[in-house]
């Protein structure tokens, strides 16, 4: 008996019965995708005109993929509209660019260009009222400009000539060398000094100032010459002020003011001496007193001379001829001149005048000019005061006052 073999045939089917066809091993799909429910087909590769389609970025070719959007689409029509936008704002910062680069094009000048009053750039610097080193800057860092508090910068040697400080003047130095230097014609130099600092000078031989020196020598020569002479004729004056200052003091000693006692056997006091002579003397002229031939002081006496000697009683009261006085008053001066002496006008030698204690004005003394305002001058006596004179008539003195009816007393001597 023959064997005998058994096919079975897979055949895939849709609910209908439909049976799917195979076409080169490949599986015929016809499907309706709808979305729901999902189906994963897994990965597909995408043919562009049979060729894959790129994938590397940055790549861009005939199989890279390009999206074509709507017109009407919404994100198509906010990015053209932002796309605009951005356009003006770069054409905008184009425009500020330009105008920047020629504001600052404009202040570069090339050399012989003429200066216009609206180019330049402002240099700025840092105010700083007493010049010091700047914080936070290192040695070998790069710092800023100072400047004082009226704006000036900061420079060492920039002072002007007639001008006030600005800032800190150039300190002008020299240098000591212990041998002399020798400088060639154009050379530049320090100022020598010497060992203590002091600037050393040249006189050249026939300029103003050796010329000077020269005459300043020949003074101190004869200065020295005569020195000899003056500290001679200085111990001189020395000598003579010793003299003088001993015959002042003798002076001085001898000298006794009002109510000084007389010291009893001092030799010191002032002579009072004449001399023996007959000659005439003629008016206004000075003349040491006349003594008689015993030393004995000769006074003149009306037309003759009088003989005082020191023992008699008559010392101390020459020409002393009063031999009556008489009291009076007057109880009614008026504010007008009139005489002091209401009665007959008498002859007198000298003459006393009080005012009344209880007078309320002033009395005026003096001639018949004098009034009760004071206007005529005279001696102005307030209640209580005291005044004399020497005169020859009553008639010679008159009185006025500042209020009627003040009283005066006086009493006159004959």
């Amino acid at each position: 008996m023959g064997s005998v073999g058994i096919g079975i045939k897979r055949v895939i089917q849709d609910v209908d019965g439909e049976v799917a066809t195979v076409t080169g091993n490949r599986l015929d799909v016809n499907a309706y995708l709808s979305a729901t429910p999902t189906i994963d087909i897994g990965d597909v590769s995408l043919l562009l005109g049979g060729t894959a389609a790129d994938t590397g970025l940055g790549t861009y070719g005939a199989q890279t993929l390009r999206v074509t959007m709507a017109a009407d689409d919404a994100l198509l029509s906010a990015m053209n509209t932002n796309l605009a936008d951005i356009e003006t704002l770069l054409t905008t910062i184009d425009t500020d660019t330009g105008s920047m680069v020629s504001a600052f094009n404009a202040p570069v000048h090339a050399s012989g260009d003429t200066h216009a009053s609206n180019y330049g750039q402002g240099i700025l610097g840092v105010r700083n009222d007493e010049l010091a080193a700047l914080g936070l800057v290192a040695d070998g860092d790069y710092s800023f400009l100072q400047v004082n508090a009226l704006g000036a910068l900061y420079t060492t040697g920039g002072e002007v000539e007639n001008a006030a400080v600005q800032s800190e003047p150039t300190l002008v130095g020299g240098r000591y060398d212990s041998s002399a230097r020798t400088l060639g014609s154009g050379d530049a130099g320090a100022v020598a000094l010497n060992a203590s600092g002091h600037m050393l000078m040249d006189v050249v031989d026939g300029g103003q100032l050796d010329t000077i020196i020269d005459t300043l020598e020949t003074t101190l020569t004869a200065i020295e010459t005569d020195q000899a002479a003056i500290e001679a004729l200085l111990i001189t004056i020395d000598s003579d002020t010793d003299a003088i200052k001993t015959a002042t003091e003798l002076i001085d000693d001898a000298v006794y003011t009002e109510n000084d006692d007389w010291a009893a056997g001092s030799s010191k006091h002032l002579l009072v001496g004449g001399i023996n002579h007959n000659n005439s003397i003629a008016a206004d002229d000075t003349a040491p007193l006349r003594l008689s031939s015993n030393g004995a002081v000769v006074v003149a006496q009306t037309s003759s001379y009088r003989i005082l000697s020191a023992s008699t009683a008559a010392i101390g009261k020459v020409g002393h001829d009063i031999t009556g006085m008489v009291s009076d008053e007057n109880t009614a001066v008026g504010t007008s001149a009139e005489k002091i002496h209401t009665a007959a006008d008498v002859a007198i030698k000298h003459i006393d005048i009080q005012a009344d204690p209880d007078n309320t004005g002033i009395i005026f003394v003096g001639d018949s000019g004098v009034a009760g305002n004071g206007s005529g001058g005279g001696i102005r006596l307030n209640p209580g005061d005291f005044y004399s004179l020497d005169i020859d008539n009553t008639a010679d003195v008159y009185v006025a006052a500042s209020v009627a009816d003040e009283d005066v007393a006086y009493i006159y001597y004959t």
